[in-house]
């Protein structure tokens, strides 16, 4: 479901991809202002990739997003508890599940590899939902769904009535695709 926050996201990342982002100078009032408070209206939950920034993806201000990321943007109960705390603690109205292309979680459970004994969980997690993709690219798009229905699935989301939706960053383009349900 496309609102008004995800238009404004789908905006943003269209001046992102242009390369006309908008010019952001902070100054000192802006952190005190960030010190005792903050309002962002949507949380982006997405992968840990040092390529992937939403704040600059989407072109928004430090503040307007909650992002929460992680290797293969795992929902597990840590994840879980982060989300809670955006929708019911800070009022985000919106939720955007964002996998990404070149995943390294994702790659490493197509190719049945553990890069390090502490992804073993996530990735073998991972490697149950995808199963024997065909592609990489279809394996992210696969992941990307599952974590957007376990998403919508929480009791917290529900009772919010908070709009959650998936997309997918091509880091080659910088494009986010934002996904109708699959």
């Amino acid at each position: 479901m496309i609102n008004k926050i995800i238009e404004n996201l789908i905006q943003g990342n269209r001046r992102f991809e242009s390369g006309s982002i908008t010019p952001i100078q902070y100054t000192q009032e802006d952190f005190l202002s960030f010190d005792k408070e903050q309002h962002p209206s949507v949380a982006v939950l997405t992968c840990s990739d040092s390529r992937l920034s939403p704040n600059i993806v989407f072109d928004q201000k430090l503040g307007e997003l909650f992002v929460i990321q992680n290797a293969g943007a795992f929902l597990d109960d840590t994840t879980a508890a982060s989300l809670s705390f955006a929708v019911e603690v800070l009022k985000c109205s919106t939720v955007i599940v964002m996998g990404h292309t070149h995943c390294g979680a994702v790659s490493a459970a197509h190719a049945h590899t553990i890069p390090t004994t502490t992804l073993a969980s996530p990735v073998h997690q991972i490697e149950r939902v995808i199963g024997s993709s065909e592609s990489v690219t279809k394996a992210v798009a696969t992941w990307t769904d599952y974590t957007y229905q376990k998403t919508c699935d929480l009791s917290f989301i529900k009772e919010n009535n908070v709009v959650v939706a998936q997309a997918i960053y091509d880091i080659g383009s910088g494009h986010v695709d934002f996904i109708q349900d699959m």
